[in-house]
């Protein structure tokens, strides 16, 4: 079995505050892309209140090397636990490090959105993280004024991986609403750790590993203690109606469809609000992403594979790698990925280790081809009306009357303006010929009978005689 240590540390400083000598219980889940967790429960009288105070960091080593890192933001004492007396057990947990990114929105300033077009999405990952947490333009939201001197929280040099992007954020959380939905439409991973000779933290991206040659979990090669299979297409859509910008029936509908799935199940529709999105590149991202994230969580497995053996923790596989699963008694093999691995320690028995399998592997390939099979490039309008464009039946104001449109105003301008037609894509300027000061306060007469009134012309008012 693998030798543990966890170790304390100022989430200011870094600087090593001890080590957490006795535990009684220890739990940890990693996830490729989602915030990870932890949990430890500790008896008080072992460990001085300092050390596992509010913020202060959790850092396990697994065989001297590095193997989580979260920050306490919980304790809790209570009823006795794994033995102990009541009151005299400490249970800690809190998230991992990705909860830095968890503390700030995507704050667009004067712009409606900041928005990341035709960009690799690595690129654009980054590009959120450094202008809402680390370099951002007010100092007051700079994640490196609240760390000591000399520590650092810093982004990975970008190497432009994944698709282009077409994403807009505004206000959104910079994880769940920005950095995850741009991770899982490209494929990538990304963590928060922290740096080898603790001089602060870091930002990175990387690419899923590919084990599937390499790795098999089986219970067959009794590499596994325990394996369950999950089918479940409750949730599965195969047509969805992103829904832009625009109201009524001039809003903008895009429809993204799975003609693979449709073919080999029912055809299941669902709708998504993407009013954020501008173009309709943004919208077939979402919804290309929705449909990907349904039909992943589909199929699933969830194993304890043997701690000693030819495919180990650590060595042969870990949280990102494609692998490879067998069931030989109903004949399923695939190809899944570990989106989430979870480690116990518990006082007398020892290290327990279990894997979610989720996500089918894709490449970059596959992202681009399944892109283009699953849009549908025809937009309708919100009431169902013909496709091709934009909408034929809004009220369009327009400079002159067109056949396709339906309902169209013609602009005309009165004889008091003047009008400059810059041509296609270009401004149409209107102007007013000057009026003097004293023409805009004459006295006037309307004659009504042998009655007139008599008013002002400037201030609207009037009187009859």
């Amino acid at each position: 079995m693998a030798e543990y240590t966890i170790l304390l540390r100022n989430p200011r400083t870094l600087a090593l505050l001890g080590e957490l000598p006795v535990f009684l219980h220890a739990k940890w889940r990693r996830h490729q892309r989602e915030m990870g967790d932890f949990e430890i429960t500790v008896n008080r009288n072992n460990v001085a209140d300092s050390l596992i105070a509010r913020n202060n960091i959790v850092e396990i080593r697994r065989d001297g090397e590095f193997e989580f890192a979260g920050i306490i933001r919980y304790r809790e004492i209570g009823d006795p636990v794994l033995g102990g007396q009541r009151g005299d057990v400490w249970k800690l947990s809190g998230p991992d490090l990705k909860w830095w990114l968890t503390n700030r929105l995507v704050d667009p300033g004067a712009s409606q959105y900041d928005s990341q077009v035709g960009v690799a999405t690595e690129t654009a990952m980054k590009h959120y993280v450094e202008d809402h947490l680390t370099a951002p333009a007010d100092a007051d939201r700079d994640v490196n004024t609240e760390l000591a001197a000399g520590i650092t929280f810093e982004v990975q040099p970008d190497a432009s991986r994944g698709i282009d992007a077409n994403f807009n954020a505004r206000f959104d959380n910079l994880l769940g609403g920005c950095l995850l939905p741009l991770a899982r439409g490209a494929d990538l991973l990304h963590d928060v750790v922290l740096l080898g000779d603790y001089s602060g933290y870091r930002y990175e991206v990387s690419e899923p590993t590919d084990a599937t040659e390499t790795v098999t979990f089986s219970v067959g090669w009794d590499n596994v203690e325990k394996l369950i299979y999950r089918e479940d297409y409750l949730g599965v859509r195969n047509s969805m109606y992103v829904l832009g910008q625009g109201a009524g029936a001039a809003r903008t509908v895009e429809v993204v469809e799975d003609a693979d799935g449709i073919a080999e199940d029912f055809r299941r529709e669902g709708p998504i609000d993407a009013r954020q999105a501008d173009t309709v590149a943004k919208l077939q991202q979402i919804g290309n992403d929705r449909l990907d994230s349904l039909l992943d969580d589909s199929l699933s497995a969830h194993a304890v594979p043997a701690i000693i053996g030819p495919t180990l923790y650590r060595e042969h596989w870990d949280v990102g790698y494609d692998v490879t699963v067998s069931i030989s008694d109903v004949g399923i093999e695939m190809t899944r990925r570990i989106v989430e691995v979870i480690v116990q320690l518990t006082r007398g028995k020892g290290e327990d280790i279990s894997i979610s399998l989720g996500s089918r592997p894709k490449t970059q390939t596959r992202q681009i081809a399944e892109g283009q099979q699953r849009t549908n490039p025809v937009m309708h309008d919100g009431g169902g009306g013909a496709g091709g464009g934009a909408p034929v039946g809004a009220q369009y104001l327009t400079l002159a009357l067109d056949g396709t449109l339906t309902a169209e105003r013609r602009f005309v301008p009165s004889t008091a303006l003047s009008a400059v037609d810059g041509g296609a894509n270009g401004d149409y300027t209107l102007s007013h010929a000057q009026v003097a000061v004293g023409d805009l306060h004459q006295d006037y007469v309307l004659a009504a009978g042998t009655r007139a009134f008599t008013g002002n012309q400037s201030m609207g008012n009037f009187k009859l005689q």
